[in-house]
């Protein structure tokens, strides 16, 4: 548990085992404590905290893509902004509505946010719940929850994004 939450990923722990672990980017081992499954499984408790932490969401700053999904979303370092818009042939096409994003919380699914549109056109608020999750490929994994669909999202199946350089 973090902050109240299951840490992503790990379910099913039934014991706590102290131990070593090598970190490739420092050359060196390091002290952590590991959660063990029933199948005994061992999961690095030290690295699954450092890869969810908590977030203003300066970690995930930037543009990110989806072709199976044909949208696109930005998070801003002027947080709470939220862009999106639809993603066809390789262009962003801006949607014509303000919006922000909120940290809910966490769960075995990822990082749960609110994302909410005011489409100018419409003169309405529509509202999306999502769990997102980086990964080390420089992406995020993306999963609708609840509310409208705003990013074309399946139910309940996770779609990767990739981050972009614009």
């Amino acid at each position: 548990m973090v902050n109240g939450g299951p840490l992503f990923g790990i379910n099913g722990i039934v014991r706590f085992e102290t131990g070593t672990a090598y970190d490739a980017e420092y050359g060196a081992e390091y002290t952590t404590v590991y959660g063990v499954s029933r199948d005994n499984e061992k999961f690095n408790l030290m690295e699954a905290v450092w890869n969810t932490a908590p977030l203003s969401i300066p970690s995930m700053i930037g543009s990110f893509v989806s072709e199976d999904t044909g949208t696109w979303f930005e998070i801003c370092e002027d947080q709470p902004n939220f862009y999106t818009g639809a993603y066809t042939n390789g262009q962003r096409i801006p949607a014509t509505w303000d919006s922000s994003i909120s940290y809910l919380g966490m769960d075995d699914r990822g990082w749960i946010c609110s994302v909410s549109l005011f489409r100018m056109d419409s003169g309405r608020t529509q509202r999306e719940t999502l769990a997102m999750m980086p990964d080390d490929y420089g992406g995020v994994n993306v999963m609708h929850i609840g509310g409208e669909s705003l990013l074309n999202l399946p139910q309940q199946e996770a779609v990767w994004f990739e981050m972009t350089q614009e």
